[in-house]
């Protein structure tokens, strides 16, 4: 016997099937259109600062006409469509603004990977200026000690030949 085989289908199942072909196909016009890549926030920062700064506005303003044209209106209606609005495009700038911070972070984690890499870079050069350092202190010391020691040698009353006289 053969199983029926049926999908179920609810209506917020096919809700997030459209909205997830809306959204595939508006990525696919951004991209072929407009030129659309990863970094278009983060490259367009104060367009859109701009943009979304003049929408709440543009939408407060909105509100102030429609009180004005139609006074004897349901204010807690109005306020709360007013609201829906306002909370709807603060998620749309939320949701454009993300890739922005993102990369940001990014960059942040590159840099101080990069630093880091530097500084392991600078105390292993610092460690091999101090052992050359100290190979030459001691050198030096050696040299010193070579210095004092045929000096002495000299004063006890070798004979000076022509070319210690100059000395």
């Amino acid at each position: 016997m053969q199983q029926n085989k049926r999908k179920t289908t609810t209506i917020h199942g096919l809700f997030f099937k459209y909205v997830d072909m809306f959204m595939l196909n508006l990525y696919k016009f951004l991209s072929n259109v407009l030129g659309y890549n990863k970094h278009f926030f983060y490259n367009q920062e104060s367009v859109f600062e701009i943009l979304f700064t003049s929408l709440y506005f543009i939408e407060q303003f909105g509100l102030f006409v429609f009180l004005i044209i139609f006074p004897k209106t349901d204010i807690i209606i109005v306020i709360g469509v007013f609201v829906l609005i306002l909370l709807t495009t603060k998620a749309f700038e939320k949701i454009c603004m993300q890739s922005r911070y993102k990369r940001l972070s990014d960059e942040v984690v590159t840099l101080t990977t990069a630093l880091d890499i530097q500084e392991k870079n600078l105390k292993e050069i610092n460690n091999q200026y101090l052992k050359e350092y100290n190979q030459l202190s001691e050198n030096h010391n050696i040299l010193v000690k070579d210095y004092d020691f045929l000096l002495k040698k000299f004063k006890k009353g070798e004979k000076r030949t022509k070319k210690t006289k100059a000395l």
